[in-house]
């Protein structure tokens, strides 16, 4: 109890001195913190390491779990908040995490599945979502430039990588182990092979390469010399190029998406504001990618009425959008079947993780019922907002020279979960946290939290 009073304190409220985010504990805190960080997004890739060594791969959970506990036991040591400053933030995050232990277990007496399983199937899918509450405990252990160069550095050979697969048509002996350890069934279309580099599928390998591909474009707005313009710019093409690789339409929207409202948001922070972006951004983007989505037959339509587009009728398939209405049907059927319990509780399914369970969820509203039903939904939606007027509150208040990029990537989290269920809006908004000293986050949250 004396931890969760502690955790709704103001921030700054400390008579303590933060310590220098040059402070040794911190630096190598954070360097591993961006390792676990990397490690998520590419399990497939851990899993191969440790093949190739012939060793037992490390639980990525436990290393997470173990470098926050980590940084908890310093911050309760120097008596510092632990906490973002919101109450309401930290309350649903609390209930949404006994909802989805409450969730596990009602799942495992009605679906026969083994509650280890689910709560490790949820881990990977409201982790990030959960600890952005707690995220001040990682607060200054990441400074905003060598991230900002290890991000686009790696995002840089990702793309290569991705590139070479798809010229050469070939994934490669790690390639191929990566996507068959996940089941991937889309590593290839309409004959061409989709770029995946270190990621289980193409489209995780293009929505994280939008991310330094926004960086790359921040960076060159902001760049005075003509010089670190046209490297910044050539940079972000490679990363471009690289989110073609992965011929997935998701990625193509959201490519398109994040680097419209980066430049947007470039020129909106030069006015000072409360919030970066309209709060309602995230809902029209939203409207958009399902506009995007049933006008398929349409799009579809015109390009096979142009010869010189015809190479890419692959990419609006009206076959691919019958697979995806009859998966969201499939669902819905066993949703109906298990009755009132499953549409709160939801199945405890994921992709593969139960005999049924062996059609692609490519909806991401649809996945997060499948997993933990509507009233996890709802935790979900709630905490996601609350997250997203958080971090686009940091970079209208300007919020370091990540600010801009990241939250105009996370502004496209509800566009995104139209194609499927991705959590690197989470991982970024985190990442965002991390490069703020701790006395400045309580700065950006709503007025009423503020101190």
């Amino acid at each position: 109890m004396g931890f969760i009073a502690a955790s709704l304190k103001t921030p700054g409220a400390s008579t303590r001195q933060p310590a220098s985010t040059g402070n040794l504990f911190l630096s190598v805190g954070g360097i591993l913190f961006v390792g676990i960080w990397t490690v998520t997004l590419m399990g497939g890739a851990w899993d191969y390491l440790f093949k190739r060594l012939h060793a037992p791969t490390p639980s990525v959970t436990l290393l997470t779990l173990l470098v926050l506990a980590m940084f908890s036991l310093r911050l309760l040591n120097r008596g510092r908040e632990m906490a973002i400053g919101a109450p309401d933030i930290i309350a649903a995050t609390w209930l949404f995490a006994a909802f989805l232990l409450l969730a596990a277990m009602v799942n495992a007496n009605t679906q026969s599945l083994p509650v280890v399983g689910i709560l490790l199937s949820f881990h990977v899918y409201f982790f990030y979502l959960m600890f952005f509450a707690v995220s001040p405990i990682v607060s200054g252990s990441v400074k905003s430039g060598p991230l900002t160069m290890y991000l686009v550095a790696f995002g840089v050979v990702m793309a290569a990588i991705g590139v070479a697969q798809a010229v050469t048509k070939n994934l490669f002996s790690f390639g191929y182990y990566i996507t068959a350890s996940v089941n991937s069934i889309n590593a290839t279309t309409g004959g061409r092979v989709r770029g995946s580099a270190f990621f289980s599928h193409a489209d995780d390998l293009g929505i994280f390469l939008c991310i330094p591909l926004v960086i790359c474009l921040y960076r060159s707005l902001l760049a005075p010399a003509f010089s670190k313009r046209l490297a910044w710019r050539l940079v972000g093409l490679v990363l471009l190029a690289g989110c073609i690789a992965t011929l997935t339409r998701a990625v193509y929207l959201t490519a398109v998406a994040v680097s419209l409202l980066t430049i947007w948001g470039y020129l909106r922070s030069k006015v000072n504001r409360a919030s970066l972006f309209p709060v309602w951004l995230p809902i029209v983007l939203m409207v958009a990618g399902v506009g995007v989505f049933f006008l398929r037959y349409v799009i579809e339509a015109f390009i096979m009425n142009v010869d010189a587009l015809r190479d890419f009728r692959y990419l609006v398939s009206a076959k691919s959008l019958d697979a995806r209405l009859y998966g969201v049907n499939y669902y819905l059927h066993y949703l109906n079947v298990e009755g009132p319990l499953a549409w709160l509780f939801g199945l405890g399914w994921v992709f593969n993780s139960n005999i049924k369970a062996g059609v692609p969820i490519d909806n991401g509203f649809l996945g997060i019922v499948v997993s933990c039903g509507l009233a996890g939904m709802s935790f979900w939606l709630y905490l996601s907002w609350r997250i997203w007027v958080v971090i686009n509150r940091m970079a209208g208040a300007g919020g370091g020279a990540l600010a801009v990029p990241l939250a105009s990537f996370y502004c496209a989290w509800l566009m995104m979960s139209v194609f499927g269920l991705y959590y690197e809006p989470f991982m970024v908004a985190v990442l965002l946290v991390a490069t703020l000293p701790a006395q400045e986050t309580g700065k950006f949250l709503l007025p009423r939290y503020a101190r």
